[in-house]
């Protein structure tokens, strides 16, 4: 029996590492290739060719999409725009949910009750649903995209910081804080938000998935980053209408690029939260 459970542990340990290390090259793919766009792309990703629609060669290795534009090209200058915004957004939304989740929770009374009230209501709606709604309201650009989508975030980020700091608040060491005197502030800062780190981190990676989702959506609904600036869910849009003609790679090659980030971070956030079960015995699980 002993011997099962070490090799179940073995296995398990051998699999987080596996999605870790696959994620993180993903990711890193993907980064390297949106930082490095000029250098790696041949084409402008805005420049009209001469060959409309033309399928994968070697001059164009993903082909032309309607226009005569290099996909690659829009692949790789798409990687800058779908991702920089999700960083922000991710940034953002975690930064502000986390410290009211962390507030919240610790301080509790009315403070405690009128947030979670607000972000209850805010949390009943769908997020891709809620960033729909405030994108139309500030309209489509990069920065509003980037509001949109962290508002849309803020109210899950505060529900799970908030159950990290009730779970924690009635902890020894914390009412050892208080009888010595020490501010709320400085708990909530250097006590509670560390305490929460290892989620918070693993949060920040599932962040950055979920906001690409939100903000290909958006994209694919023509309220996101608008042509003929590149981005994935945008070229995703146009490259269906020729679809059904056959004309696959403008919509294929988007997709798989959206899958890959998507997937990437999701690996590489279910990786690092396994490591972290396994190195803490399960106490920075993510709730």
């Amino acid at each position: 029996m002993r011997r099962r459970l070490e090799n179940f542990l073995a296995e398990h340990r051998k699999l987080s590492l596996a999605m870790l290390f696959s994620g993180t090259a993903m990711v890193i793919t993907l980064t390297f290739l949106a930082a490095f766009a000029p250098y790696v792309a041949r084409y402008s990703p805005v420049e009209i060719g001469s060959t409309l629609l033309g399928p994968p060669n070697s001059d164009h290795i993903l082909g032309t999409d309607a226009l005569g534009r290099d996909i690659f090209s829009r692949v790789c200058y798409g990687g800058r725009a779908s991702l920089s915004v999700a960083f922000v957004a991710m940034i953002i939304s975690i930064t502000v949910g986390s410290f009211l989740g962390a507030a919240g929770g610790y301080i509790g009374g009315k403070l405690d009750r009128v947030v979670a009230v607000f972000m209850d209501a805010a949390y009943a709606f769908p997020t891709y649903i809620m960033a729909f709604m405030i994108a139309i309201v500030l309209g489509p650009d990069a920065i509003n995209l980037s509001f949109a989508v962290a508002i849309a975030g803020i109210p899950g980020y505060f529900r799970i910081v908030r159950s990290i700091a009730l779970s924690i608040k009635e902890r020894t060491f914390i009412e050892a804080e208080v009888i010595i005197g020490a501010p709320t502030k400085y708990i909530v800062i250097h006590h509670i938000l560390p305490y929460a780190i290892s989620s918070i981190i693993v949060l920040m990676s599932m962040g950055v998935a979920d906001a690409i989702l939100a903000i290909s959506g958006l994209g694919f609904l023509g309220i996101g980053i608008q042509p003929p600036s590149p981005e994935w869910g945008t070229d995703l849009r146009w490259g269906r209408e020729v679809l059904l003609n056959g004309q696959w790679w403008p919509t294929v090659f988007p997709s798989i690029a959206i899958f890959l980030a998507v997937f990437g971070f999701n690996m590489l956030g279910e990786g690092l939260s396994a490591i972290f079960r396994e190195q803490a015995g399960g106490r920075f699980a993510v709730p």
